[in-house]
C-alpha cells in the first residue's frame, strides 16, 4: 500500500482550512521524508562495486548509511525477460542471484516485461536470460512483480530460465551477499568510498526515496500518511507564525505518530513499513 502527496494535500487543506500550494507541499513533503523520518524506515538497497585498492568511488545518490559490506563473486548482469507465446497486458518482474558453494549473492536490479500473458503456462511463458558469473555453480530466480505468488520460483545451472507459472515461496531477495566475507577495511569521506583491497564488493545500505513531482507516489504505507500530513501542516502554519499553537501541536503529533508506528509489533515481523523502491 502507498499514498501520494496529493492525498496528503487533502488532509493538510482540511486541517489548516486553507489551500496549501503544490510547491510548498512538495518542498515540505520532501523535507519530511528525507530529513525527519528515522532512517530505519527507509528502503534497504544494494550496490555492487568492482574496486581497485585505495581509490575513491562515488556512493549512490540515495545513500544514507552503511548496513554491511561483503566481498562477492558478483551478481548476474544483463537480465532480459521475453514473453513467449500469446502476448498479454500483465506485468512481471524478476531478479536473479548467483550461488556458489551454497552461498548466495545479492540480486540484480529488477527487470520487468509488460506484455506477459495473464496465465503463464508451458506455451505462454516468460523466458529469462542473463550473463554468466565467474565462480557461480547455479542461479536463483525470484519473481518480484506479478503472478499469484512471488519469491523464489526456481534455480538454474545455466543462464536461462522459463517462468511457466511457477509458484513463489513468498521470500524476499537476499539483502546480504554470503559468497565472500564481511569486509571492514573501507573509508567513507565526502560521499565517496575507498577500499583497501582490489575486489568485487556487495554493499547493503539504507537508501532514501526520491520525490520528483507533486503527483509522484511516495511509496510508504498508508499508516504514515497522517504523520507526513501533520508535518506539512505544521510547517505551513509555522511559516506564517512560528509561535502558532496548532503548528507546535501538529509537529509533536508527527513525532508521536512515528514513534508509535515504529513500536508497532507488526513492524518487527515484516517490511511493510519500509519505503518500497519505485525506480
Amino acid at each position: 500500500m502507498s499514498f501520494t502527496l496529493t492525498n496528503c494535500k487533502s488532509l493538510v487543506d482540511s486541517w489548516t482550512q486553507e489551500a496549501v500550494s503544490n510547491a510548498d507541499l512538495l518542498l515540505w513533503g520532501r523535507e519530511c521524508l528525507r530529513d525527519n523520518i528515522p532512517s530505519r524506515l527507509w528502503l534497504e538497497n544494494t550496490k555492487l562495486f568492482r574496486a581497485s585498492a585505495k581509490k575513491f568511488y562515488s556512493l549512490p545518490t540515495d545513500f544514507v548509511s552503511m548496513v554491511s559490506l561483503f566481498t562477492s563473486i558478483g551478481y548476474p548482469a544483463g537480465l532480459t525477460v521475453t514473453p513467449t507465446g500469446t502476448a498479454g497486458t500483465t506485468t512481471y518482474g524478476y531478479r536473479v542471484t548467483a550461488i556458489s558453494d551454497d552461498n548466495e549473492t545479492i540480486a540484480c536490479t529488477e527487470v520487468r516485461a509488460t506484455t506477459g500473458n495473464a496465465t503463464l503456462s508451458e506455451t505462454n511463458y516468460n523466458a529469462l536470460s542473463w550473463t554468466a558469473v565467474t565462480g557461480a555453480s547455479s542461479y536463483a530466480v525470484y519473481r518480484t512483480t506479478g503472478g499469484a505468488t512471488q519469491g523464489l520460483i526456481g534455480t538454474a545451472t545455466t543462464t536461462t530460465f522459463s517462468d511457466t507459472g511457477l509458484a513463489g515461496d513468498g521470500e524476499s531477495v537476499p539483502i546480504e551477499d554470503t559468497t565472500g566475507i564481511k569486509y571492514t577495511n573501507f573509508t567513507i569521506r565526502n560521499r565517496k568510498i575507498s577500499f583497501y583491497d582490489a575486489d568485487t564488493y556487495a554493499m547493503s545500505y539504507i537508501a532514501r526515496p526520491t520525490v520528483a513531482s507533486i503527483t509522484d507516489a511516495v511509496p510508504l504505507v498508508d499508516a504514515c500518511e497522517y504523520a507526513v500530513a501533520k508535518y506539512i501542516a505544521s510547517r505551513y502554519r509555522g511559516a506564517e507564525d512560528p509561535d502558532d499553537a496548532d503548528a507546535s501541536r501538529w509537529m509533536q503529533e508527527f513525532y508521536n505518530s512515528i514513534a508509535n508506528l515504529i513500536n508497532e509489533n507488526e513492524l518487527d515481523s515484516n517490511d511493510s513499513f519500509q519505503v518500497k523502491a519505485v525506480w
